[in-house]
């Protein structure tokens, strides 16, 4: 049974090699060469004569061999072809189906020879002055037509000038019929209008062909043969669509801008979450013993005596339950552009929108030095920039996240900059990563009383709490040297969204 499968295997493989292929070959003109083999092979059996006078097959045998060649293509096609939707996609005709196709264009090029006899002979009937004057009146027709089309999406001026030139080729017919000894009027006239309307129909359909392909697909053949045959203009213009639609509406190219923000700010978060809970399940199964929570709400401060000296010691009554899985709702992104002198959010993390200081601010911080930071781990490190000659910390200018029910533990400030590395380098953007989540051991998290089935309440103060937060992220966090990664795809999108900002102002 292992000899007979392979077997199969062998010969399902051979078939669609043969017949089905699903990359493609590196024999050049391989489709080229099947056809002509095809095309000349019926040919020979229709045209050549046995030594007993008789033709190999006649027309209607040809016919039918073509037409069981083709069942066979279709039986091959249904028992061969893949499964997978991704193969499917590369799965294209074959050399031996090209060769069946030649075999079938060459029946019908031998059924309808006598049409291309009765060409020739017309051809030869040009003996004539008022005759070639007739073929020479189609010619210029031809000529013209290519020319209007040459000139349909130009300037109004150009396509006046190309209707011109018709009008003059109508009035060289007329005169050329009222010649002595030239073709009649009315024959002339008709020459001319069948060509320039044969040639304006079919170079439309052309034109719009190449342009259809050169739009979609933008190859530099489809160019080369668009710039050759109707002029440079017409691919330059199409390679400013995008640009003349950009500045016509920036508020429309802002807007969409702004969706695109939204979704790669999402892909961020989950992605995010989706390393996070393989670090929690490690961390869970380590020798640290600490347990992943989450942070539900503060309520109101304890009173002690006497009262702390410092707001980080003040003691509140905290809301947690225990994490058993992460989620991309445990986590809050949001994006801001680099505005002036301020950071303005295109991603909030909440509903609060407005802008905030570049200077004097943990986010523009990160910007101005080009690193990411990380609180509250990063909290007394030493950043120094051309604004920070002597250097700052992020405890310096960092805003007052106190105990209270809508903020979050830890953040993260990743700087979006555009160039980075070059002369040009610029600073784009803020890309923040926040949680409610915190790591403790259960001694650290002794004395809680169950407020609801997993939820609990304990005394924390703010010190000990934010300690919890920092345990979430090393010093070298390879999770978040990821998201650092992630955050290249918002470059580009940023850089776009500021061009629309200036313009739509």
């Amino acid at each position: 049974m292992e000899r007979l499968a392979a077997w199969f295997k062998w010969i399902k493989e051979g078939v669609v090699e043969s017949f089905f292929r699903y990359k493609a070959s590196t024999v050049p003109y391989r489709k080229t060469m099947g056809f002509l083999l095809g095309f000349i092979a019926a040919l020979l059996l229709l045209t050549s004569w046995t030594d007993s006078g008789a033709k190999p097959i006649a027309e209607s045998t040809a016919a039918l061999i073509f037409a069981v060649l083709v069942g066979l293509i279709l039986v091959l096609l249904v028992i061969v072809r893949p499964n997978d939707e991704g193969a499917l996609d590369r799965f294209t005709w074959g050399v031996l189906v090209i060769v069946v196709l030649g075999f079938g264009i060459g029946v019908l090029a031998f059924h309808y020879r006598e049409n291309v006899v009765w060409l020739w002979h017309q051809s030869r009937n040009i003996d004539s002055s008022p005759r070639v004057i007739l073929a020479a009146l189609f010619l210029l027709g031809v000529i013209l037509g290519f020319f209007v089309v040459r000139n349909w999406a130009k300037e109004q001026k150009d396509f006046v000038a190309s209707l011109t030139a018709v009008f003059g080729g109508a009035f060289v017919a007329s005169i050329v019929g009222k010649l002595d000894g030239g073709p009649p009027l009315i024959d002339s006239f008709a020459a001319y209008a069948l060509g320039f309307t044969l040639s304006g129909t079919i170079n439309l359909i052309v034109a719009a062909r190449l342009t259809a392909s050169y739009t979609n697909r933008r190859t530099i053949a489809s160019r080369a043969m668009l710039d050759f045959l109707y002029g440079s203009e017409r691919a330059t213009m199409i390679d400013g669509y995008f640009l003349k639609n950009f500045n016509d509406d920036k508020d429309y190219a802002k807007a969409w801008l702004t969706e695109a923000l939204i979704e790669l700010s999402a892909f961020a978060r989950r992605r995010f979450a989706e390393h996070m809970e393989r670090r929690r399940l490690d961390l869970e199964a380590g020798p640290t013993g600490w347990r992943c929570y989450q942070l539900v709400a503060v309520e109101s401060e304890v009173e002690i005596d006497p009262p702390p000296a410092s707001e980080a010691d003040r003691l509140h009554t905290i809301l947690y339950r225990r994490v058993t899985g992460l989620t991309e709702e445990m986590f809050r992104v949001s994006a801001s552009v680099k505005w002036q002198d301020a950071l303005e959010y295109i991603v909030a993390p909440g509903e609060y929108k407005g802008t905030f200081p570049l200077m004097g601010s943990v986010s523009g911080l990160a910007l101005l030095v080009r690193q990411t930071i990380v609180m509250n781990r990063d909290r007394f490190k030493n950043f120094r920039s051309k604004d920070y000659g002597k250097g700052i910390t992020p405890d310096k200018i960092s805003q007052q996240r106190g105990l209270d029910e809508i903020d979050f533990l830890s953040y993260i400030s990743i700087p979006i900059v555009s160039r980075r590395g070059r002369s040009t380098e610029n600073p784009v953007g803020i890309l923040g990563m926040d949680t409610r989540l915190f790591l403790a051991t259960d001694a650290e998290l002794a004395g809680n009383q169950e407020r609801e089935p997993g939820t609990y309440s304990l005394p924390l103060t703010g010190r000990a709490l934010a300690t919890f937060a920092e345990r979430l992220y090393e010093q070298n966090d390879k999770d978040i040297e990821y998201l650092e990664q992630i955050t290249k795809i918002i470059v580009p999108v940023l850089e776009l969204y500021l061009k629309c900002r200036i313009g739509a102002t």
